[in-house]
């Protein structure tokens, strides 16, 4: 296996997990106080060594926080970008899979975004 196919792997196992976390999000609810702790804990754990192997590849996760007003620069893909008119202000509002960038900060993979419209 190539450096580089190696490291779209490692990008693919971390987008999978961005994923699963708010899939254990929507399941958590269903679960009594001490099963949202124990599956919070086993969780956190999972997510943990997850970022623990994408830094040791020499990546990392693009800090991209909720509520940051959307601009056409940012390394995201706005998946609901035609449901708004041009001079709308928006915010981004779920982050769907991450941007994830390599040590010099190049983008590695395009994260995808849901975009909320600023109410005046």
């Amino acid at each position: 296996m190539s450096e580089a196919e190696l490291k779209n792997s490692i990008v693919s196992m971390v987008v999978e997990a961005w994923r699963f976390a708010g899939v254990y999000q929507r399941l958590r609810v269903k679960l009594d106080f001490a099963g949202q702790k124990r599956g919070d804990s086993q969780f956190q754990w999972f997510f943990k060594k997850t970022l623990e192997g994408l830094e040791a590849a020499d990546m990392k996760i693009a800090e991209i926080p909720l509520g940051l007003p959307y601009d056409p620069g940012l390394p995201v893909t706005a998946v609901n970008l035609d449901e708004f008119e041009p001079d709308d202000q928006l915010i981004i509002q779920q982050i769907l899979e991450p941007t994830i960038l390599d040590s010099q900060n190049h983008i590695t993979h395009i994260g995808s975004v849901i975009l909320a419209k600023v109410n005046k």
